[in-house]
């Protein structure tokens, strides 16, 4: 049986050795928060690993478990070998393949645009280098910094709870009974058939199922997410059919609150 995937719990920041300063600096500033938050939100940077550890083992492992990346761009970060040979491609691959949040900031003028990373929205402007602010401007920089990565964390946390939410719902089968219509039990078994953990957050957190007899079915949505949900429709029309032995016609209506229908 292969090792499952080590869970995905922190802010990973890569930067050079040269920049230190703007780690420290960081991590002051965002110390009430993490003070706060005990686990919830948490830095690593490779000044924690402990002496005598085997540093790069410690690296491949923070890697793994990175929930957000924070690249401290400058040119020293960019001549690094280490980082734009081993961390930064790293990141970028998580990023890819399981949606890991790349956020970057530029302390220096430097060739950003010459690497992938600039394809990635910057946490500031692009041309707003720290290095070059006054140091109120700095302060306002870094605080802007620390609260991005709290929203990125948080929006990372109810993903994945409501992935597990929804994985859950995948392993209950579906037996249909005619006589009474249990309208949640029947949401969760259509939102389980729903092919993308994405869509299926969506349509936990934003719709609810209203109505259901044997020719059609009536979802509330979140007025404001019913353009979304309705791109989605043919994947919720398919899911029931397989849910419920047989295609139903699907209306979407607009609500304030779905959960409090």
């Amino acid at each position: 049986m292969p090792e499952p995937a080590p869970e995905r719990q922190h802010v990973f920041i890569s930067y050079s050795h040269v920049d230190r300063v703007w780690v420290e600096r960081l991590r002051r500033m965002m110390a009430p928060m993490l003070r706060d938050s005990g686990q919830v939100l948490r830095l690593w940077d490779d000044n924690l690993i402990k002496p005598g550890a085997k540093w790069r083992d410690e690296i491949e492992t923070a890697l793994a478990q990175a929930e957000v990346a924070l690249l401290l761009v400058s040119d020293h970060f960019l001549a690094s070998e280490f980082v734009m040979g081993q961390e930064v491609p790293k990141l970028l691959a998580a990023a890819k393949a399981e949606g890991v949040p790349i956020l970057w900031v530029s302390l220096s003028p430097c060739l950003v645009e010459h690497t992938p990373i600039h394809e990635y929205q910057a946490v500031l402007p692009a041309n707003q280098h720290l290095a070059g602010l006054d140091e109120v401007g700095r302060l306002e920089a870094l605080k802007k910094i620390s609260l991005t990565i709290e929203q990125v964390m948080t929006r990372q946390k109810q993903a994945r709870e409501a992935s597990k939410q929804s994985a859950s719902f995948e392993n209950t089968s579906f037996v249909q009974s005619p006589e009474e219509v249990d309208l949640d039990y029947h949401w969760k078994q259509i939102i389980g058939k729903i092919e993308l953990p994405s869509n299926r957050m969506i349509l936990i957190q934003q719709a609810k199922l209203l109505q259901l007899d044997s020719d059609r079915a009536l979802v509330g949505v979140n007025e404001q997410w019913l353009t979304i949900v309705h791109s989605r429709l043919s994947l919720l029309e398919k899911a029931i059919a397989i849910t419920l032995g047989s295609r139903r016609v699907v209306t979407l209506i607009s609500q304030h609150d779905v959960h409090a229908a």
